[in-house]
């Protein structure tokens, strides 16, 4: 997967629990390909990674310590693929 996109961008494959969340805000696409347990639960090693992501999509859609917050994250689902096909 990573050879593949690499034709089109700089990709990396990296463990969730490796890649710095601080790093979201410069990446031009983030695809997370990773399997789950149970309801769609994120495995062991990616628990703080879909955490921070949440915390994040949060953020954008609502209130930070009361105030309006400009973050523009833009999240996509399987599901949303599926709806826009």
């Amino acid at each position: 997967l990573s050879e593949i996109f690499g034709h089109a961008f700089h990709s990396q494959v990296l463990c969730m629990e490796d890649y710095d969340i601080s790093s979201l805000e410069h990446e031009a696409l983030l695809l997370v390909v990773a399997s789950t347990f149970g309801n769609g639960d994120p495995p062991e090693n990616g628990q703080a990674f879909a955490q921070n992501l949440y915390a994040i999509k949060m953020d954008d859609a609502g209130l930070e310590n009361g105030h309006q917050t400009n973050n523009h994250l833009n999240m996509a689902s399987s599901a949303s693929f599926i709806k826009a096909n």
